[in-house]
């Protein structure tokens, strides 16, 4: 990645990454929503069904996750997952979101707004030309550049961005497995099955295994994409 291509970070906040995907287009029904813990009690709080989880995490903890069990998954299966690499530096927020919507056909756009046009004109593009159709699309950077103005946060400087150790990866349920979806690696990272009513609890494993691999850490967070509050 290089300095050209740098966005400003995306802030790990419901308010922030809803107000963007209704900005890119996602109609109304399905929101990002704060998960505030992984027992069980906490869990129960989260809306159902539940159609992927963001996990932001230190990139201290990077060559950690490579120890984390893992399923080596076949091209078939692999090539059904949207996926995208990442040619922005932190853009992983964006890429996230990205990955959410793409993956779960549950959800709603128009086809005409920035999300609808990005999606179908990639959808059969390669992960490395997916990741150059963002750095090269001019209406998402400018909507990313937006948003990343809010939150309850100033955004960092120039030099600041530069040095930000802060990672998103999306955790997706597709053709009855659980993948994460990651546009530093080569490709979608299978975690072995899932349901649609085991999801919440298969991702939060997924996740639980990040925060063990570095548990001097405690700069994580998760949010889920699920339904709209009644």
């Amino acid at each position: 990645m290089s300095k050209e291509a740098e966005w400003i970070p995306l802030e790990s906040n419901p308010d922030v990454m809803n107000a963007f995907l209704r900005e890119l287009g996602l109609t109304k029904g399905y929101s990002i929503h704060d998960v505030f813990g992984t027992d069980p009690e906490l869990l129960s709080m989260v809306p159902r069904p539940v159609l992927g989880l963001i996990l932001l995490f230190p990139i201290t903890s990077a060559e950690n996750t490579a120890k984390i069990s893992t399923v080596v998954p076949s091209s078939n299966e692999s090539d059904k997952v949207y996926f995208m690499k990442q040619k922005i530096s932190n853009a992983c927020g964006t890429i996230a979101l990205i990955h959410l919507t793409a993956n779960n056909p549950a959800l709603k756009y128009d086809d005409s707004s920035t999300l609808g046009k990005f999606i179908c004109s990639t959808s059969c593009l390669d992960p490395e030309a997916r990741g150059t159709a963002l750095a090269c699309d001019v209406d998402f950077r400018t909507k990313h550049e937006k948003i990343s103005q809010q939150g309850q946060t100033a955004p960092p400087s120039s030099e600041e961005a530069q040095n930000v150790d802060l990672h998103f990866v999306a955790i997706v349920p597709a053709e009855g497995k659980i993948w994460e979806l990651d546009g530093r690696k080569e490709g979608p990272v299978c975690h072995g099955n899932t349901t649609p009513d085991t999801f919440l609890e298969d991702g939060i494993k997924v996740c639980q295994a990040f925060m063990q691999a570095n548990p001097n850490e405690n700069r994580f967070t998760i949010v889920a994409l699920a339904k709209d509050f009644d």
